[in-house]
């Protein structure tokens, strides 16, 4: 069985690509660069086919222009959902409810500064959960968002409601609000009727 030499390998690509390999071509001018950004692009298409890679390279790229506040809450409500995730569905219900109830030492009192913290939060928690491999819908949202917001010394609540469905008998959502501000999953709370609340009501 004969072995393909990478010589032969790189052949389809730079006659894919013969603009790249003109003398004094490419950003950087070394051929050898070039040929690995041409034999990526060559492989990409098929990785870009997948759901899972094509949003995450898009994200990426986007990822590099923005500033390292916004890469640090990307960072955080990636690694929460990642963290409450399984939690949720590994953990009995009265476990999440105490995680979700757990009290805050120092509280942002001033409703002012809170808005545009909110905003941050719940666009990094929104961006992330569109993005990753896994399921991360309103519940997972929320309870990311809660902790981030608890993190923060703001004060948050975790609504759980249900509401009658043909299809499925039941269904259920979660949303956050921070006193009167919405924080995430609020859009369509009206539809649900209200269950428990973590924090309760005091």
């Amino acid at each position: 069985m004969s072995k393909t030499t990478p010589l032969a390998m790189l052949k389809p690509v730079v006659a894919k690509h013969p603009h790249r390999f003109a003398p004094g071509c490419g950003r950087t001018g070394n051929i050898f660069t070039e040929l690995w950004r041409a034999k990526i692009d060559a492989m990409v298409p098929d990785l870009s086919t997948m759901m899972i890679f094509r949003p995450a390279s898009r994200f990426l790229q986007k990822v590099r222009h923005i500033s390292w506040q916004d890469r640090f809450l990307l960072t955080e409500a990636l690694v929460l959902l990642a963290i409450v995730t399984p939690a949720i569905q590994l953990l009995p219900f009265r476990y999440i409810g105490r995680l979700a109830a757990l009290p805050i030492k120092d509280c942002v009192v001033e409703p002012q500064p809170r808005e545009p913290l909110i905003a941050r939060v719940r666009w990094a928690v929104e961006k992330c959960s569109e993005r990753v491999p896994w399921r991360a819908v309103c519940f997972q949202q929320g309870l990311a968002a809660q902790l981030m917001l608890r993190r923060r010394g703001v004060a948050s609540t975790l609504y759980f409601g249900a509401a009658p469905d043909r299809v499925k008998g039941l269904m259920a959502h979660v949303w956050v609000r921070a006193g009167d501000i919405d924080v995430i999953g609020t859009e369509n709370a009206s539809d649900y009727a209200m269950l428990p609340s973590f924090p309760g009501p005091k």
